[in-house]
């Protein structure tokens, strides 16, 4: 997060006003102006998301999370909130769980998530898009190395 301190040193260096780099980190949606969860959990809702049930998944994140709609939990492990198109129609519906993409998913699969998050457990690994095979070809791991 951008605190009012990094902003006001990074106008200075910049040769800009303080209030033109907050208008600057409000207009984008992964720069925020307040601390939020050690985890952080973007529901995509855009089209096919919303297709497949995304914000039924949504809801069960926010629910799991122990927040309304979207927002940080009490206990600040999570941040949970919808982000438009991430780009990966094909696991539908899907999200972001600290800037790694898991689909498809259910709305289980948001419960245990916000208990493995928050227990220091790996992240649905079965769901995870950095472990899947490629199509007609060898497992993706196989090809990195």
């Amino acid at each position: 997060w951008c605190t009012p301190d990094g902003i006001r040193q990074a106008a200075a260096v910049m040769s800009v006003t303080p209030g033109y780099l907050e208008g600057v980190a409000t207009f984008y949606d992964l720069f925020r102006l307040e601390p939020e969860g050690e985890h952080q959990v973007l529901v995509c809702t855009n089209i096919s998301c919303w297709l497949r049930g995304a914000d039924e998944l949504l809801k069960a994140f926010a629910h799991a999370a122990g927040v309304d709609a979207q927002g940080s939990s009490e206990d600040g492990k999570l941040f949970v909130r919808g982000f438009e198109c991430m780009g990966a129609c094909d696991i539908a519906p899907m999200a972001s769980i600290d800037e790694r993409y898991y689909g498809p998913l259910t709305e289980e699969d948001s419960k245990a998530a916000a208990e493995q998050l928050r227990s220091g457990a790996e992240v649905l690994p079965e769901k995870r898009l950095e472990d899947r095979k490629l199509a007609g070809g060898p497992d993706a791991k196989e090809v990195e190395g």
